[in-house]
């Protein structure tokens, strides 16, 4: 028989998604099955990916927005009581999945339910989740991002406690394994390969925000100043684009906001970037620090993002020719069918 794992992936966005996408494909190239079961955003990007798959849709938690666009704490905890019934939607329709098949393993990208009732399958429970990273390389985070920090410990002690062993991708090339928590290099699609700059010289701009629901404002970059550039958006929370492969390798300059997905790509491309972290966002900011230590990118922390994104500008030459980070696909795929076979 076969081995089947069920993945159930956060579709607040398209972070998750787009890191589990090159993962489900390495799994699956050793003849293991792989179910699906998403949220919100995610399901059509999954859809687009793995058409001839069921994905059965899980309910999805929303976080509180203030008017300006960012994460609210004191908003998200005014719908505790909606989230609470996610909760327990998740759990049952999990473990509804789960009596319907013999499975190997469990995995959970950022997906929240009740501890699901482990003798449904008889494998381990894989959390992909990098909580552990936000904590251990940073001592320091400003008053403004407690709120969401406050979401990552939550985080971290959902997985701590319910996973049997987790995946934690990071910018910090340091992999190895803290107790549950397996550090790997970034997880990134297959096409996203390293290539030598074409030249120093700047020309093609991709601006490629976030695919939740908090906002960045960029209305300069319309400005006359820049209409000798070929500037090009994708504002996935508008329309989401699936294959943005071609785009990141032509791309002279890439702005981004700090989700650890559109990082990893941009480290294993070691491409030029400027990178614009959600305000109240300690995670993004964790991400946005640590790779602007790489040589290749800017972090951009003040309201003035036209000031930064001039200074890149002129001084884009020293942005580029640093070396890329590897991928960490082939690396989180061997630990868990590796976690499969030795539990």
């Amino acid at each position: 028989m076969k081995q089947r794992i069920l993945f159930a992936i956060n579709g607040l966005g398209l972070g998750n998604s787009s890191r589990c996408v090159p993962l489900i494909k390495e799994i699956e190239k050793v003849g293991v099955e792989v179910d699906l079961m998403s949220s919100g955003k995610a399901l059509p990007f999954l859809e687009h990916y793995f058409p001839h798959k069921e994905i059965i849709a899980l309910s999805q938690p929303e976080y509180g927005i203030n008017a300006k666009g960012d994460f609210s704490l004191f908003k998200t905890l005014k719908s505790l009581h909606s989230f609470i019934k996610v909760l327990s939607k998740n759990k049952r329709c999990i473990e509804e999945k789960l009596t319907k098949r013999p499975y190997s393993a469990v995995i959970l990208d950022s997906i929240y339910s009740y501890p699901l009732d482990k003798n449904l399958w008889r494998g381990p429970l894989v959390g992909l989740n990098n909580a552990i990273d936000v904590f251990r390389n940073r001592s320091f985070y400003p008053l403004q991002t407690w709120g969401q920090l406050s979401i990552e410990a939550m985080d971290l002690l959902y997985y701590l406690s319910q996973a049997d062993l987790i995946i934690s991708p990071t910018l910090e090339e340091n992999y190895h394994r803290i107790s549950k928590f397996h550090l790997t290099p970034p997880i990134v699609r297959e096409e996203i390969r390293y290539q030598e700059p074409r030249s120093p010289v700047l020309k093609k701009v991709l601006v490629m925000l976030s695919g939740s629901s908090f906002q960045t404002n960029l209305s300069f970059l319309n400005k006359e100043l820049y209409s000798s550039m070929d500037i090009t958006w994708i504002q996935s929370n508008k329309a989401p684009i699936h294959n943005n492969v071609k785009l990141l390798k032509e791309a002279d300059l890439l702005i981004v906001n700090g989700g650890l997905s559109s990082l990893s790509e941009v480290a294993v491309l070691a491409k030029p970037s400027l990178v614009i972290p959600l305000s109240q966002h300690a995670e993004q900011l964790h991400n946005a620090i640590s790779i602007s230590k790489k040589g290749f990118a800017k972090i951009s922390l003040t309201n003035d993002h036209e000031a930064n994104f001039q200074e890149v500008i002129k001084n884009f030459g020293s942005f580029t020719n640093h070396p890329p980070l590897p991928s960490g696909t082939k690396m989180a795929s061997r630990i868990i069918l590796e976690s499969i076979s030795e539990f």
